[in-house]
């Protein structure tokens, strides 16, 4: 075989391994499923009591959720506008009204629904094939919750002012996150392809984020705060 013949097939079997932006489709949005811990900071808002603590000890509720969003602006890096929902319960033993434990049982559930605008900068795994992408992102939140008694009714709660109310409601607050993405394509660039031609997903991501979540009405004396600052995981697929 001739060393041209050579060259050309070496160069083949190299572009054939290579990971190609070139060749995927069209992208214009993101979308990512995410894990991580949550404990709402409902005890700091008082002064003399502890009813998180009083009712759930130390768990801490694990929170599975997701989010979307469209790129508005690509180019050294991308912006994107979206949304996205968590879930998360924590189970506990009610207290009766003198403060005693109960034998019943109750159960806190949060379902925050957050809108963000998200910056990543992918220019470097476009261009420089450096699998790692920073993003931040910062939105509103605002925060679903009930509490169930032992018979999955609706149970009832006292505000901070020991008025008594049905336990559910929904807080407002904000958010901001920053992260790291790895791309997961520069690991197998030709099942990235085909996963591209097969299903539409030009880039697969896992990633690992610390949010910091305010969510107390703005700082309302009133409202349960359910804030919390944790670490999340999970994967984003790039469409």
């Amino acid at each position: 075989m001739s060393r041209v013949r050579v060259f050309v097939l070496a160069a083949s079997v190299l572009a054939f391994m290579a990971p190609s932006v070139a060749a995927e489709s069209p992208r214009s949005m993101m979308f990512e499923i995410h894990v991580g811990p949550y404990e709402p900071q409902i005890d700091r808002a008082f002064k003399y009591s502890t009813p998180y603590a009083d009712l759930f000890g130390d768990e801490t509720m694990m929170m599975f959720g997701f989010h979307a969003d469209y790129q508005l602006f690509q180019g050294f890096g991308t912006v994107a506008l979206g949304g996205g929902a968590r879930f998360g319960s924590v189970d506990g033993m009610a207290l009766n009204l003198d403060g005693t434990s109960s034998s019943d049982t109750t159960t806190l559930h949060v379902l925050p629904l957050t809108a963000s605008v998200t910056y990543r900068f992918d220019w470097m795994a476009r261009n420089w094939d450096i699998p790692i992408v920073p993003y931040g992102k910062v939105g509103l939140t605002y925060t679903v919750w009930w509490v169930l008694n032992g018979n999955s009714e609706i149970a009832n709660t006292y505000d901070l002012d020991d008025v008594g109310r049905a336990g559910q409601g929904g807080t407002f607050g904000f958010h901001a996150a920053g992260g790291i993405q790895i791309l997961l394509d520069w690991f197998g660039p030709g099942m990235a392809a085909e996963f591209d031609t097969e299903i539409g997903v030009n880039n697969s991501y896992l990633f690992f984020e610390y949010g910091y979540h305010n969510v107390n009405d703005f700082g309302s004396a009133s409202s349960l705060d359910l804030g919390n600052a944790t670490f999340s995981a999970g994967l984003m697929f790039e469409l």
